[in-house]
């Protein structure tokens, strides 16, 4: 479902209307962002979204799926036991029979559930350790160092003249100091930016 940058900003674990407003002035757009005629929008049912929300949580996407998964499962094993007895004495082999398949789904549903609690428990403690993070949500942050790359070759571009000229006049520290400051300035701008983003998801 499309929704507006504010009502996208306005969920449960979402970053800031800010934030995804920054996000869509950077060169890697998240998938779940879509340029429409009204204007940017975000696409709920993306699997990016949920990627993003779930790290923010401190979740694993697959871990929310597989919980899904374990609820239904749940649900048919308790729907057989609420099955009424056999009233016929030929039908008590069949109601044996899917006693033992109810009861066997559950101990099923029970292991699985344990082992994702433990895999939960490990990406959790991975993410602390700052082991790793959601895809998504590193492509983003990278994109500020991208932007900054990019951003250099431009000054290069746009200060070689002045640096030539005062090589040329035997200002060759001089034009080297200039051609850092330049990229300096730019570099800064996007850590700026990048902070900027960080604070914005804090709000």
């Amino acid at each position: 479902m499309l929704v507006t940058l504010s009502q996208a900003g306005r969920m449960e674990g979402a970053p800031s209307q800010p934030s995804l407003a920054r996000m869509t002035k950077n060169r890697v757009l998240p998938f779940f962002l879509k340029k429409t005629d009204a204007g940017w929008r975000v696409d709920t049912d993306d699997p990016s979204w949920g990627n993003l929300i779930a790290a923010k949580r401190g979740q694993s996407p697959a871990v929310n799926a597989a919980k899904r998964e374990g609820t239904r499962l749940a649900r048919s094993v308790k729907g057989n036991q609420a099955g009424g007895k056999p009233e016929k004495e030929e039908e008590a082999a069949d109601g044996e029979s899917n006693v033992r398949k109810a009861l066997d789904a559950k101990v099923i549903y029970n292991a699985r559930r344990e082992k994702l609690r433990m895999e939960q428990d490990e990406i959790k403690t991975g993410k602390m350790k700052g082991h790793f993070v959601e895809r998504t949500e590193g492509e983003y942050w990278l994109s500020f160092m991208q932007r900054g790359i990019v951003d250099s070759f431009s000054v290069v571009d746009r200060c070689f003249e002045e640096v030539k000229r005062l090589v040329l006049l035997g200002n060759g520290i001089e034009g080297k100091q200039y051609l850092k400051n330049e990229l300096k300035r730019v570099f800064n701008l996007a850590a700026r930016n990048m902070k900027e983003a960080i604070e914005g998801q804090d709000d």
